[in-house]
């Protein structure tokens, strides 16, 4: 069973359901100040903060997911390996990460 489908699921549904809202009531609330786009702006810049909230964990997945390729080599090498190998596991792991992040 996927736990994690839910989840992502709910993180997803939440964001579209907010994004929506933020454009609604930002018009009805600040529709009129400035020369009238100020409300889309402003609604344009929430949601890259909310759909950047929606990101966030699904990148975070593929370090921790149970089914991702880099959990799994570490409880590979943590059963057969023993400590040693996976110290060197999480170490290799770590470096791909940072440069992923780069």
């Amino acid at each position: 069973m996927d736990f994690e489908a839910p989840l992502t699921s709910l993180v997803w549904i939440t964001s579209i359901v907010s994004i929506i809202f933020i454009f609604i009531v930002s018009n009805l609330v600040i529709g009129d100040l400035g020369d009238g786009t100020f409300w889309w702006k402003l609604s344009l810049i929430i949601s890259c903060g909310t759909t950047a909230g929606a990101i966030i964990p699904e990148v975070a997945k593929i370090f921790t997911s149970v089914k991702s390729d880099f959990v799994q080599n570490v409880v590979t090498s943590s059963r057969y390996g023993g400590v040693s190998l996976n110290v060197l596991q999480v170490l290799r792991l770590e470096i791909s990460a940072v440069l992923l992040m780069r």
